[in-house]
């Protein structure tokens, strides 16, 4: 029994130490999106309006964020 938990622990653990240099503070830069609206409720509209909404985009990395594609949901 001890030696099972010996070895759940090394399981456990191991990946621990491994993934540490990913929390530290010498990262390289990345992007970090940021939206303050994630989707927006038209409500009820009549066929054939236009109607228009504008989602406001940040970015709170220290690298360029770059966007590649936007398509309606």
């Amino acid at each position: 029994m001890k030696k099972f938990l010996t070895a759940g622990c090394l399981m456990l653990f191991i990946p621990a130490m491994f993934s540490w240099p990913a929390f530290s503070e010498d990262t390289p830069d990345t992007p970090q999106l940021a939206l303050q609206d994630r989707e927006f409720d038209f409500g009820k509209i009549k066929e054939g309006s236009r109607i228009t909404h504008e989602f406001i985009i940040q970015n709170k990395g220290s690298a360029t964020l770059a966007i590649n594609n936007v398509s309606p949901g």
